[in-house]
This record gives C-alpha cells, structure tokens and sequence, in this order.
C-alpha cells in the first residue's frame, strides 16, 4: 500500500476543503507535511489512495472532517511567549482594571484566547491574573479558552506540560505552579503537572474561528500566532467577528510578527501585536 502520492489536483482539493472549513491557507511548500500527517490516518482507516480519502472528508456533515482538521492545524507554543505582552497586561491593562472598579464597582476580567492550541497560553494568562490580583481577592476572573481542534483540547485540559512548554517562563513562577515528576526511560526529560486551581479555572470550548463565538463582552482577546495561516479575506472576517466581542476600551493580542494594517476594523494600534477597540 503506497500513500505517499498525494498529486496536485489532490492537495488543491484537500486546501480548498481546509480552508472552507477553517480559512487556514496551505501553502503549496505544505504539501509534504500534509502528506506526512495524513499517512497515518490513512493507514488506520486501510485506504490506500488520497482519492478515496478526499470523497470521505468531502461527504456532507462527515465525522472525517473534524479528524483531517486535528490533523493538518499545527500547534507550536510555550508558556509565557511573547513576554513583552505579560509585562503590558501586568503594568498597564491590570492597573487600569483596578481604577475602573473605583467607578464601574465591577470587579471583574474577562478574557479568551481565541486559538488556544495546547494551552499554555490561557494557563499563562490564568497565572498572570492570579499573581496581580492576589491581593485583591473580590475580583472575578472569567477565562475562555478555544480552538478549532478538538483534540488539543483534551490535552489542555490535562494541564501536563514537557520541559521544552516551560522553560522560557519565568524560573519562580514554575517552581509556584508546577508540579515536576520525573519520567521513566521511556520519555525524555521531566514532566511539569499545572496546580489543579489553575487548570479549574480555565474554561476550553471547541469553537470555529470563521463563526460567532457564544460569549461576548470581553475585556481582553488573544488571538497569537494564528492568523498568519489566513488570507486576507479570512483575516478580515475573523477580526470582524472578534471585535464583536469586545467590549469598547478592550484589548486585543496579536503575536509580535502580526498586524492589522490591511484589515478594517475599529481597532487602533497600542503596542507591537496589542490593540483597543475605540
């Protein structure tokens, strides 16, 4: 059985299928990586050809098509990337929160990261939130957690990180909320177990970015390192539905190589990849 000849009429169709379904665009330069992920698919469900494949995924409303998308999306991060934008969340977004219940008397944050991945993003927010707001134990902190893949989700929910997610968060606050526990032979290097209250206070939910999210009225939204993967129509329809959630005077995160410079929105630029709606 060969399943390694994906040809190009194939891959046009399995891009064209992706990005309908999630607005990601492959590159033509992916195509061995589609190859590489979906061989093992393929091999488990004994089919022999991409052809056969693409007349499975391509099936209306086919459970295929949530394997192919877990498949193909790509999932790279680590806890406290982009530290530029914890340092502004903890020195200008969380003081200003503060000053605002003087005068709103709600004490509450609401936040979602919007392609979440394998987590360590929102768990990073949780653990910025829970160092500021220490002190102030009245304070309500709401955080949401999505992603188009499911199974990543059940992996976020599990809160169990290699060494490589947290070595380049900050030394003191991994020996505050990480377990580590030595692995056997068979796992290289050290496991890293996320306090349960951190991992409880993370809501994940499965969640398309081409369509409305459920939730509104946030006070702060990341979106990091995702929206490279669209073209520009599908970047302007993410943003678009976004802002909605946001309310005016919020926050929105893109990853430090993103901008919003050829999108319309009402959303002014702030600091490298940080935005507030006006």
């Amino acid at each position: 059985m060969d399943i390694s000849q994906l040809s190009d009429d194939e891959f046009h169709a399995l891009r064209n299928i992706m990005y309908e379904a999630s607005g990601v665009k492959l590159l033509v330069t992916k195509k061995p990586l589609v190859i590489s992920r979906l061989r093992k698919r393929l091999k488990e469900l004994e089919i022999d050809n991409f052809k056969d494949y693409l007349e499975m995924i391509d099936k209306p409303h086919s459970k295929e098509m949530e394997i192919f998308i877990n498949a193909i999306t790509t999932n790279e991060t680590f806890f406290y990337r982009h530290p530029e934008h914890f340092y502004f969340l903890t020195k200008t977004i969380f003081p200003s929160l503060l000053e605002r219940e003087e005068t709103s008397g709600k004490p509450e944050l609401k936040v979602w990261s919007a392609g979440c991945s394998t987590g360590e993003e929102p768990y990073s927010v949780a653990i910025a939130c829970k160092e500021f707001f220490k002190n102030h134990p009245q304070w309500n902190i709401i955080i949401y957690a999505a992603d188009i893949n499911s199974a990543v989700l059940d992996f976020c929910r599990k809160g169990v990180y290699s060494e490589r997610s947290v070595e380049r968060m900050p030394q003191y606050l991994r020996k505050q909320y990480f377990d580590v526990v030595e692995t056997d032979t068979s796992y290289k290097g050290q496991q890293f177990y996320l306090h349960r209250d951190i991992v409880h206070s993370v809501k994940f939910l499965q969640h398309n970015l081409l369509t409305t999210f459920p939730i509104g009225n946030f006070d702060i939204i990341f979106l990091r390192n995702v929206m490279i993967y669209f073209d520009r129509a599908s970047k302007q329809k993410v943003v678009s539905l976004i802002e909605r959630n946001l309310i005016q005077g919020g926050y929105f995160f893109t990853s430090m190589a993103e901008s919003l410079h050829d999108i319309r929105s009402h959303l002014r630029f702030v600091y490298t990849g940080i935005y507030q709606k006006e």
